[in-house]
């Protein structure tokens, strides 16, 4: 069949056969118009890549769903890219298999990417919080079909933990930037979806509650303390009573036995309450950092970066104390293989503050009484960022309101030096005052003199 000087008009009037049967274009070379014995008309193109031999078809779409004009306009753009040896169906299969990519297939790579970029501590986190509650609601969607309402319909979800909702949000703002970069999507989806609220949540350690925390640490190291309920192994009810005794000269903390605590980790908690530090950067802490003459360690791998922290003499005689292993490199090494280091405190941590009645009190609130303290003891802002390896000014500034009881001891101690100066004062002048508004003999025989004449002349 000759081409035809095709129109819409003439388009809608094409009737199906019992076979198949194409239509050609006059306007646009290749350009068809595809007729199925079901009656269904679609837009074709028929092209040859440069340099090939034979012929391909792209499928553009339905008649109905694109007109005449648009078809000839993707028509022309797909021979441009055969005639620069591109193939436009390939395109549009890569271009389909991308829309297809769900956000379970595109966060393989995301979590991979932020294992490689970001700090272990934060990649597990994102690990975390991705498998627990991104991947459940969101895993099977399209990548480029989620919507500020299904991030929104998510975070709402989870509106009985603020907080965690507003780390899943931020890990999700991560993921979408990551989609921006590898071009599956075009803009983030989360940027539009309002976090909660959140309140400081800095706990500060008062005298009592210090003195307390340092006695059940002392009874750990010595004694031990019984691990919490909700720590301990409990054994399935059914089969409790089939349960074998424990070995002799064996643990059994599962039972609620109380046996001293692990030193290593004692040191290590001890550590925390004397520098302030984070949990990481003590248990991380390698003997090739430590200069116990200078009393200074060098830490290379902190939330911050390279950090110099200066040592107390009471930390520089805690870590000298400590037994060395010749095969660890590290202060704190874990029990179980002293080639790595101890992996966190949170046994020992429940236990110590569940002695001390801390309920509420968390790990890294030593941090936050650790600043109070120093801030306490009259050291400025820019004195206690440096102590807590703070890179950023504005990450000391929460711990201002902390500064007003020196301001304060200060303010007092001005006033009572003027208070002092004016009591001298008013002993020395008061005398004086009395001496010069006191009548003198000469000053009443004056006023005898003039009488009243002179009063009414004034």
């Amino acid at each position: 069949m000759p081409p035809v000087h095709l129109t819409d008009a003439k388009i809608a009037r094409l009737e199906a056969r019992t076979v198949r049967y194409d239509v050609r274009d006059d306007v646009v070379v290749g350009l068809e118009v595809r007729v199925a014995p079901s009656g269904v008309r679609t837009f074709s193109l028929l092209y040859r890549i440069a340099g090939a031999r034979r012929k391909s078809r792209l499928t553009l779409g339905r008649v109905g769903s694109l007109n005449l004009a648009a078809a000839r306009a993707m028509a022309r753009e797909a021979l441009v890219l055969a005639a620069r040896g591109e193939d436009p169906s390939a395109q549009k299969r890569a271009r389909r298999s991308e829309s297809q990519t769900t956000v379970s297939q595109l966060g393989s790579m995301f979590i991979a990417d932020v294992a490689r970029r970001r700090k272990g501590r934060t990649s597990v986190e994102y690990t975390r919080l991705w498998r627990k509650h991104v991947e459940p609601s969101l895993g099977s969607l399209p990548v480029v079909r989620v919507t500020p309402q299904h991030i929104a319909a998510l975070h709402r979800e989870m509106h009985g933990t603020p907080y965690q909702a507003n780390r899943v949000l931020a890990v999700l703002g991560s993921f979408f930037t990551f989609a921006v970069r590898e071009g599956a999507v075009a803009n983030d989806p989360a940027r539009n979806v309002e976090p909660y609220p959140e309140q400081s949540r800095e706990r500060f350690l008062q005298r009592d509650e210090l003195s307390r925390l340092v006695s059940a640490i002392d009874t750990a190291e010595s004694i031990g303390l019984p691990i919490p309920p909700e720590r301990q192994r409990r054994l399935h009810t059914e089969t409790a009573k089939h349960a074998p005794p424990p070995k002799a000269g064996k643990r059994n903390r599962a039972r609620g036995a109380v046996t001293p605590a692990n030193p290593t980790a004692i040191g290590a908690l001890r550590m925390l309450l004397l520098t302030g530090w984070r949990e990481q950067e003590v248990l991380s802490l390698r003997w090739d950092a430590v200069d116990p003459e200078r009393r200074v360690a060098m830490l290379t791998n902190t939330k911050t970066g390279k950090s110099a922290r200066i040592l107390s003499a009471s930390t520089i005689a805690l870590v000298s104390a400590l037994p060395r292993y010749a095969s660890s490199a590290y202060v704190f090494p874990s029990p179980a293989n002293v080639s790595k280091p101890l992996a966190d405190l949170g046994r020992l941590w429940d236990a110590v503050r569940a002695a001390a009645q801390l309920e509420s009190f968390r790990l890294h609130d030593l941090r936050h009484s650790a600043a109070s303290f120093a801030i306490g003891a009259g050291a400025s802002l820019a004195v206690v960022g440096k102590m807590l390896g703070h890179r950023n000014h504005a990450t000391t500034a929460k711990y201002a309101h902390l500064a007003d009881d020196p301001v304060r001891a200060a303010t007092e101690s001005v006033a009572s030096m003027i208070a002092g100066v004016k009591r001298q004062t008013e002993t020395v002048i008061s005398p004086l005052t009395e001496s010069l508004l006191k009548p003198t003999e000469h000053t009443e025989q004056r006023g005898a003199r003039n009488g009243p004449a002179a009063k009414s002349g004034t």
